[in-house]
């Protein structure tokens, strides 16, 4: 194994780790002319104990098989899952699967190396095991075990891991703690759980936009057995955890992986020029769709006050639409300022939009907000205690769909995330999720 780079390390190693599932799976070639001068001894060893187990009728050792070289070659050598894949018949979950068995090896060739103390060895071992260990393969492990996906981007997302891997600690909790760089990283995750066997355990580390990021993977996806998702909180909003009484402390949040129970909940489903986009809190257009892309511009160390400054900022440019809404035999036609169809109880960082909504009704809370916009503070006031319903000002339809069309283009969002502009249709029936609560 000395003198062997990282990549061919893997590739090598991976000869003892993989199965052919068929009698034709082909060997690419070598990638290298080192590991090809590496194995030529290795084929070597593994058929003389080949013959010597067949002369002294022992159980055969299954042979060293090169299919897997030229991906194991690449995941060491940073190429992504999804161009991995692409250029490979083989499947996500054995992919996850067989570099799970590289990545055990290594320790094992690590250890060997520290005993016979060749440094050499050992360095390109540790150095190894760091990049092999990274994405999916990470958050694989054992399916019985969480995979935390913690969004570094969220307000707390920089110190997060650190406490919720303490938080998993003390409570003797299993789990894979990942930190997710971007979108393309999390497909890879999703779409490596949900094509390998078991039960799956996800956890969504961050703010609502993060919950609605692997929700909507979650239900792109054809699942043998559906994930259970958790929620630990470290948005600056992270409204949804607030209908389910979890609040921003860490610690709590952990506590209900264990203590909770799974809560099957309505998923809502937003559909327009943007395609279909899943949702679990709600969907809204206009004003409120305005101070959410707002919002985005505002650092999440304000907290929840971010989306009051993200109201200040916008209102300026707020205006009064002609909206229609159709929902069954239920109509609304007339001038408004935001539409809000409510799956949870809260948004925009605290405010009580909803508070007789409920997420396994099957209905969507739909409320036509028609004030004046010298009136929007004091309907501020009345959303933060859930104390507008009353008001004449809002429109209110409990229906299971609704299609929002305006005169003039309007912004929309689901779970605090731009999307694009009306026209909009809105409905609950795109399943169900269950939630860890």
């Amino acid at each position: 194994f000395s003198g062997l780079e990282v990549p061919e390390l893997a590739a090598l190693l991976s000869t003892f780790a993989f199965e052919p599932r068929r009698d034709e799976d082909e060997f690419e070639g070598w990638p290298t002319e080192g590991l090809e001068r590496a194995w030529e001894p290795l084929g070597h060893l593994a058929e003389e104990v080949f013959s010597a187990e067949e002369r002294h009728r022992l159980p055969l050792t299954r042979p060293p098989h090169p299919g897997f070289v030229r991906s194991a070659y690449d995941w060491a050598d940073g190429v992504d899952l999804d161009e991995l894949l692409d250029s490979n018949p083989l499947k996500a979950g054995d992919f996850v699967r067989t570099t799970r068995t590289v990545f055990d090896l290594l320790r094992q060739v690590g250890d060997a190396a520290r005993v016979l103390d060749v440094e050499d060895l050992e360095k390109v071992v540790r150095e190894g095991r760091k990049v092999i260990d990274r994405g999916v393969v990470a958050a694989r492990g054992d399916m019985n075990r969480w995979q935390v996906l913690v969004n570094p981007r969220s307000a707390r997302g920089r110190s997060a891991p650190a406490k919720i891997e303490a938080a998993l600690s003390a409570r003797s909790i299993p789990a894979d703690v990942v930190v997710v760089e971007g979108q393309t990283m999390l497909h890879s995750i999703i779409r490596a759980a949900a094509a390998a066997e078991g039960s799956h355990r996800l956890v969504a580390a961050g703010g609502d936009g993060t919950v609605n990021l692997i929700l909507n993977e979650i239900m792109a996806r054809s699942w043998e057995n559906p994930p259970l998702l958790g929620i630990i909180p470290t948005g600056s909003g992270s409204d949804l955890a607030r209908t389910f009484g979890i609040g921003r402390d860490i610690n709590r949040a952990v506590d209900r992986l264990v203590e909770g129970s799974p809560y099957p909940v309505d998923v809502g489903l937003a559909i327009g020029e943007w395609g279909r986009r899943y949702f679990l809190n709600e969907a809204s257009v206009g004003a409120t769709a305005s101070a959410a892309a707002a919002a985005l511009r505002i650092p999440g160390r304000l907290g929840t006050f971010r989306y009051v400054a993200a109201v200040a900022v916008s209102f300026a440019g707020l205006r009064h639409r002609q909206v229609q809404i159709e929902a069954g035999r239920r109509r609304f036609s007339g001038n408004a300022l935001t539409v809000v169809a409510a799956n949870g109880q809260f948004f925009g960082g605290g405010f009580n939009i909803a508070p007789r909504a409920s997420m396994v009704d099957g209905l969507l809370d739909v409320q036509v907000f028609t004030c004046r916009k010298r009136q929007v503070a004091a309907m501020m006031r009345k959303v933060k205690g859930g104390n507008h319903l009353a008001d004449p000002a809002v429109k209110r339809l409990v229906v299971p769909e609704a299609r929002v069309e305006t005169d003039q283009p309007w912004p929309v969002e689901v779970d605090g995330e731009p999307i694009g502009q009306t026209p909009l249709l809105v409905r609950l029936g795109g399943g169900r999720i269950n939630l860890m609560v």
